[in-house]
């Protein structure tokens, strides 16, 4: 038990400090996974999973929560609604299952879902910003 919660930890790190220790943990994940006394496989598994997820996505994750928090101080709460329903439901649960599920990749394909899911909610937020600093340029006024 106690293994399986250091590496629900360890794969979620929901402490404020997400992408700077994902990008440390992709880095050199083997060997703080091995620190937790698991199997060959899972450990194996752990670090496919964080070298999968941990990877460039957190650029687009950083940047999708920080575009989001521009839309609901900006005024566009909806957005950012939108932009958090796309990310959880439509990338991380639907992409999940229809890779998954229905083609067939299994792991794979639920890891490559969870990576792929801030990418689209991050484009609408960039694309979000350059509409509203194009309306409130000193130009346009």
């Amino acid at each position: 038990m106690k293994t399986r919660h250091g590496l629900f930890r360890l794969a979620h790190m929901d402490d404020g400090h997400e992408n700077g220790q994902a990008s440390v943990l992709f880095l050199f994940s083997p060997p703080p996974i091995e620190r937790l006394s698991m199997s060959a496989s899972t450990d194996q598994a752990a670090v496919l999973y964080l070298r999968i997820t941990c990877s460039v996505n957190g650029i687009f994750y950083a940047s999708m929560y920080a575009l989001d928090s521009f839309a609901l101080a900006s005024g566009a709460p909806k957005l950012a609604l939108a932009n958090s329903l796309i990310d959880a439901f439509i990338m991380r649960m639907g992409l999940a299952w229809l890779l998954a599920a229905s083609l067939g990749c299994g792991f794979i394909g639920i890891y490559a879902a969870q990576a792929a899911a801030p990418v689209p909610p991050a484009l609408i937020g960039f694309a979000y910003l350059r509409l509203w600093a194009r309306r409130n340029s000193p130009v346009h006024q």
